[in-house]
């Protein structure tokens, strides 16, 4: 509830500030832009880097339609993204056209859009954001084109209404050429008939507490193509038969019986490893294994869950391959011993919280792949000193550095873009009410990012170039 209501007082300010774009910050803009089928008063940013447009805001004009239609240009360039929370609760729409330009759907872009009935996703989509459809509880259908490579967590939470397509007792999601795309889970009415389970092999996502719960699952074929595996995917599966290799246990395929490792035999293991043809690291594999002090990831790992090292208090220092090419929240949180992390090219965002409270970090290599620094991603990490910023970071979240007590020298290795920094979140993605600043001086960089509150008052930034 009280997540709702914070978000319903963020989409009102975001709408009340849409139009006070600072065009100089973002190259913003309102209206549809190309054609009299669109819905008038959208408004679109620049995307960071690229000759291209997002949706950050329907505005006013949308709240209050039943269809919505988004364009192809704005412009004259092509509008590939749906921003975070778009369409946040707007509760009025009941269909949305997207045209084929579209790449990205941001998290929550479509959450508690609670009478969407339709929506087609077009055939290029590459990214279905977290909760991006959660709470459309009449949403009764959705495609999922083959070009997606990336699902976030909830995508499709509390749709109530969805059609499924059901095989032996599991329920899909995809398209009419593979309908088994997208794993949900378990028929609830069947869950306790689910003793064996072979999974299509033209699955590539499972998601979240798909088999929780499935107490009598004994075994679990997984596809070679799977590409994620949600949060606790099969806990709670209590007579789930692993493969054991090492001090480790795995499920896997026909071909690799490694292919997801999902945590260690003993909770007394003190070194281990993610084998060769490893691919997914589950959620919580090894939390509160307190004798951890090294782990290995093999460079086949393409995925690590959530809470996956959390309260690993003795792990000493950790690389995360270029293979890594996206990681859960609060990874390594609490892993107070742990004083080097080097960070691969392959990962573009380090997620909220994934170092948190690493009180004894202090060297980290961030990859320059990285665009996104989280929320908190380095919270209370109060022995780091030094830190480099690669070119390739766009964005680092508010928070991201607090309680790094001391943080001396923050280096950004772009200084000739322009950065802005702003206080407020819908004035990030709005790209509106934000100061340019230099980001030259490396000690005044610490100070900035490190300081979160003067007295009572919350005064920490998004930092954001364009």
């Amino acid at each position: 509830m009280k997540k709702k209501f914070l978000k319903f007082v963020t989409t009102l300010l975001a709408v009340c500030m849409a139009t006070t774009l600072f065009v100089g910050c973002g190259g913003g803009g309102s209206g549809s832009g190309d054609g009299d089928t669109s819905t008038p008063g959208l408004i679109f940013v620049l995307v960071e880097g690229k000759s291209e447009y997002r949706l950050v805001d329907a505005g006013n004009e949308a709240r209050l339609l039943k269809n919505i239609t988004i364009p192809a240009t704005y412009n004259d360039l092509p509008v590939t993204e749906i921003g975070t929370d778009a369409f946040y609760g707007y509760t009025a729409v009941e269909s949305v056209t997207l045209p084929s330009s579209i790449k990205v759907i941001g998290e929550e872009a479509f959450s508690s859009c609670e009478n969407l009935k339709s929506i087609t996703l077009p055939n290029g989509l590459k990214s279905i954001g977290k909760e991006a459809f959660a709470d459309c509880y009449d949403l009764t259908s959705v495609s999922i084109p083959d070009s997606v490579t990336d699902i976030g967590l909830f995508a499709f939470d509390s749709c109530e209404s969805l059609t499924y397509t059901v095989k032996d007792n599991v329920e899909y999601l995809g398209n009419s050429n593979n309908p088994y795309l997208y794993l949900n889970g378990a028929v609830q009415e069947h869950i306790g008939e689910i003793t064996s389970l072979v999974i299509d092999s033209r699955c590539k996502f499972i998601g979240e507490y798909a088999f929780s719960g499935c107490y009598d699952l004994a075994s679990v074929t997984l596809p070679d193509g799977i590409i994620s595996i949600g949060d606790e995917a099969f806990s709670n599966c209590y007579d789930l038969t692993y493969n054991e290799y090492g001090v480790s246990k795995y499920l896997g395929s026909a071909t690799n019986q490694h292919l997801y490792l999902v945590g260690p035999q003993s909770m007394n293991v003190g070194s281990a490893e993610a084998v060769e043809g490893c691919k997914i690291i589950a959620s919580n594999a090894f939390s509160g294994c307190k004798n951890l002090t090294d782990f290995n990831i093999a460079n086949t790992v393409t995925s690590i869950g959530s809470n996956a090292f959390e309260e690993c208090t003795n792990l000493l220092s950790i690389t995360i391959p270029d293979s890594v090419t996206s990681i859960g929240d609060s990874v390594f949180e609490g892993c107070t011993r742990l004083s080097s992390a080097v960070i691969g090219n392959g990962l573009t965002i380090i997620n909220e919280y994934t170092f948190g409270g690493c009180t004894s970090l202090t060297n980290v290599t961030i990859g320059n792949g990285v665009k996104t620094i989280g929320w908190e991603a380095f919270y209370n990490c109060s022995s780091l000193a030094n830190l480099t910023i690669p070119s390739s970071v766009i964005l680092i979240h508010s928070c991201a550095f607090e309680d790094c007590i001391s943080l001396t020298n923050v280096t950004f290795e772009d200084t000739t873009s322009t950065w802005y920094r702003t206080s407020e979140h819908s004035d990030y993605l709005h790209r509106t009410n934000s100061l340019e600043i230099d980001v030259t001086n490396s000690s005044s960089n610490a100070q900035q990012l490190k300081t979160v509150w003067v007295g009572f008052d919350l005064v920490s930034c998004y930092w954001y170039k364009v």
